[in-house]
């Protein structure tokens, strides 16, 4: 998963490594963007904004994993809602 973050860095992260995969959500919206994606590795972290490019594909990714369930979307609070952890992944 390739995303480009506010500063214009590519940031990479392979999502056959994730660890975790939760949602932030804030009180910004809804004039600024209030749900993230947030994806970690063992030594990587991305958050992706909800409305980004790639957005589909990264949700079609996440119906791979066993257990996930999408959390926190209608939330107003700032919040993060685990949706998926794998502690036995420690790639």
């Amino acid at each position: 998963m390739t995303s480009i973050d506010w500063e214009k860095n590519l940031k990479t992260i392979d999502l056959n490594k994730i660890k975790r995969f939760y949602v932030r959500t804030t009180n910004e919206g809804p004039l600024d963007c209030d749900v993230w994606y947030g994806i970690e590795t063992k030594d990587q972290s991305l958050e992706i904004p909800q409305g980004a490019e790639g957005e589909n594909q990264l949700l079609n990714f996440t119906k791979s994993l066993k257990n996930f369930e999408l959390k926190g979307m209608n939330s107003i609070e700032n919040k993060l809602h685990e949706c998926w952890k794998n502690e036995a992944n420690n790639g």
